[in-house]
């Protein structure tokens, strides 16, 4: 997938079919919508283009939000659809204060090359969000443009939204998280040294530097990793470890079962499974082992 920042190129040369959206996590809200751009695309031999804005506009107005997806994990995930260009548009001051007029003319139709756009049907754009899918609706009707409004896809008759994905991960409901993102919510990140702490206890773990914004409460989890194309269990921790140290940093640690091998350095992606138990202070290093014992014991009894 090619990737391009409208602060370095002013078109997309081939005629497209442009989805418009954030795509936070790509969950399966915007997987639908995403299929129906595929379709049109394939069907008008159109290219297949997303349009999506960095950074976030929350983010822009200074806006507390926690993203679901790194940028690097997004655009995997667009690639493993299909999506063959991704059109980042920069948010900043000047485009914050593009009409919805200007934001139809200067993106949709001159730098997207747009032939048939593909939104939400609650798609809002432009200066104070005041352009809708029935303006839009109308430019892209006298320029013979295609439009498709996307209604927002509902499982279990709950909307599926990145809110409601952001809100079960606080609440450490990892179990939810499937029905909304379509898999398990990843942190990835970078592993650094640490002081070898479970590595004395038995438990050796990565931990990681993550890029990853979004990740539950404190306390112990379950999971898997795929390493050389083969998917392991781990054991992860996400805490200040009270136990062992007092310097009240938060760290995100990863204990691969039955594996060993050097990982400082490398990129790791971790998906989070379910909830173990919450972050607690032992009163010796042996009582935290057997814990971990049995924290192993249950990870290990979870399917995937």
């Amino acid at each position: 997938m090619k990737t391009v920042c409208d602060r370095n190129i002013d078109f997309i040369e081939e005629p497209a079919a442009v989805a418009l959206g954030n795509f936070d996590g790509v969950h399966l809200g915007h997987r639908y919508l995403l299929e129906q751009m595929l379709k049109t695309a394939a069907v008008r031999s159109l290219l297949p283009v997303v349009c999506t804005f960095a950074p976030h506009p929350e983010k822009y107005y200074n806006i507390k939000i926690s993203m679901i997806s790194t940028v690097r994990q997004k655009m995997a995930l667009l690639e493993d659809i299909g999506v063959e260009v991704c059109f980042q548009a920069v948010f900043d001051s000047v485009f914050a204060n593009l009409s919805p007029e200007n934001f139809m003319a200067e993106y949709i139709e001159k730098r997207l090359n747009a032939k048939a756009v593909i939104a939400g049907d609650d798609f809002r754009f432009g200066k104070d969000r005041l352009g809708d899918i029935k303006l839009l609706e109308g430019f892209c009707e006298k320029r013979g443009i295609a439009l498709f409004a996307v209604p927002r896809l509902e499982t279990g008759g709950n909307p599926i939204s990145s809110t409601i994905i952001r809100e079960a991960a606080a609440a450490g409901d990892m179990e939810k998280i499937p029905k909304y993102l379509g898999r398990h919510l990843s942190c990835a990140g970078t592993v650094v040294y640490g002081d070898k702490t479970g590595q004395k206890l038995g438990f050796p773990t990565a931990n990681i530097e993550l890029e990853s914004e979004l990740t539950p409460p404190d306390g112990a989890y379950a999971g898997y990793i795929d390493i050389d194309n083969i998917r392991r269990t781990v054991m992860l921790y996400i805490g200040k470890r009270p136990t062992v140290a007092n310097n009240g940093t938060r760290r995100f640690e990863v204990h691969i079962i039955d594996w060993r091998g050097d990982l400082y350095g490398k990129y790791l992606e971790v998906f989070i499974a379910k909830k173990i138990r919450d972050d607690c202070r032992f009163n010796s290093a042996d009582e935290l082992r057997a814990q971990l014992e049995r924290d192993k014991t249950l990870a290990l009894g979870l399917h995937y």
